[in-house]
C-alpha cells in the first residue's frame, strides 16, 4: 500500500493479521485476509474495530463462500455478497468507502441494497443485507 497523498485520501489496509503492516494504525477502513466462520467474523469486525479507533469500517471474510462480513463503527453490520465477477475484480475498496462516507457523515446503515461498482476487472453488483442495525 502506497501513504496518502495528503489530499484528504481515503486509508484503506489490505492486512494480513499474522503479519505487520505500519499503515493499521491510520486506516480509515480495513480488510483481513483470514476467513473465518460468519459468526466468528462479525466477533472479528468487532475486535478490530475496538483495536483500532480511527477505522471506520473493516472487512472480514466468511469461510466457505464468496461472502464478507463489513462491520461498521456506528455498530452496524452487514453481509456482502458479491455477484458475478471475474476473479480478480476487487470490489471491496469502493464498497468500504461508500460505507465509510455513510458512517463518517452519521447517515444510517443501508438496509439490503445492491451497489454497482467498477473495478480493473469489470462491473461487479454487491448484494448488502444488514446482520445487525447501527
Amino acid at each position: 500500500m502506497r501513504p496518502p497523498s495528503g489530499r484528504g485520501e481515503l486509508v484503506h489496509v489490505e492486512w494480513d493479521e499474522a503479519g505487520a503492516n505500519s499503515w493499521t494504525e491510520a486506516a480509515d477502513t480495513l480488510a483481513t485476509v483470514l476467513a473465518r466462520p460468519p459468526a466468528e467474523a462479525l466477533a472479528a469486525a468487532d475486535r478490530l474495530l475496538a483495536h483500532f479507533p480511527g477505522c471506520a469500517v473493516v472487512a472480514v471474510p466468511v469461510t466457505g463462500n464468496r461472502a464478507w462480513v463489513l462491520g461498521c463503527r456506528s455498530g452496524g453490520a452487514l453481509l456482502a455478497r458479491p455477484g458475478r465477477a471475474p476473479a480478480e475484480a476487487d470490489w471491496r475498496p469502493a464498497v468500504l468507502a461508500y460505507l465509510h462516507a455513510r458512517v463518517t457523515s452519521g447517515r444510517p446503515m443501508v438496509e439490503v441494497t445492491v451497489l454497482n461498482v467498477e473495478t480493473a476487472a469489470g462491473p461487479v453488483s454487491v448484494e448488502l443485507s444488514a446482520l445487525r442495525r447501527g
